[in-house]
């Protein structure tokens, strides 16, 4: 008796067997694309939740930072007169400022100087270092004067001799750069970042008394106009 082997499959049932495996492998590679975009939209829709939560627009202006002289300190305020209408002033007085910032965004401060003066006349400038800001910060700077001639010398010598009270003026701008976020109104909404620069004005008045070598009072802003 002839043994009976069994047939070899159909040409038929391997091309059924290989589309179906092909159908898998694209379906697990629908998926993973599906799944992909997904968290892509996910990350996408969390950071325009964030932009649109912390983007300010053209009607929210920045609030402009506050810069403010906090403590001074006299180290000494010598003079000499020279004749009968020079003199000769020396000094160096030593200045803390307060720098605050109420803005969601950081505050770059570039290198400034401020004048000091009397009654107009220079006497000497300090340099303000750089520095970053994000909330609050304090930076100090002295300004120093060697020997600064004053032609009129007549009201120097006597506020300082007989008042007691020599008033020094110390004026100047200083230079704060900020990065904010902003809406542009074109036919397609689209978001901007720029570069944004402010000037914050110092302008305060010092009285110092030369006997005692030391502050008498401090005035700023506009409390300069009523002195």
């Amino acid at each position: 008796m002839t043994p009976v082997h069994p047939s070899p499959p159909s040409s038929h049932h391997q091309s059924a067997a290989a589309a179906a495996e092909a159908l898998h492998n694209y379906q697990k590679r629908r998926c993973a694309v599906i799944f992909g975009l997904s968290c892509f939209a996910i990350i996408f829709i969390a950071l325009l939740v964030v932009l649109i939560l912390y983007v300010r627009t053209p009607d929210q202006e920045p609030i402009k930072p506050r810069f403010e002289l906090e403590q001074v300190g006299v180290e000494y305020l010598n003079y000499s007169v020279n004749g009968s209408s020079t003199a000769s002033v020396s000094l160096a007085v030593r200045m803390l400022f307060m720098a605050e910032n109420d803005n969601y965004a950081s505050i770059m401060y570039g290198v400034s100087s401020l004048n000091i003066t009397y009654r107009g006349v220079p006497l000497g400038r300090a340099t303000l270092p750089g520095f970053c800001l994000d909330r609050v910060t304090r930076v100090q700077t002295t300004v120093t004067a060697d020997r600064v001639n004053l032609e009129d010398a007549a009201d120097f010598v006597r506020d300082a001799s007989l008042n007691d009270r020599v008033e020094l003026r110390i004026m100047g701008d200083v230079n704060a750069y900020m990065f904010m976020w902003s809406t542009i109104t074109t036919p397609v909404s689209t978001l901007r970042f720029f570069f944004l620069l402010k000037y914050v004005s110092v302008d305060c008045v010092i009285a110092i008394s030369p006997r005692k070598q030391a502050l008498t009072s401090k005035l700023c802003g506009p409390d300069v106009l009523k002195v």
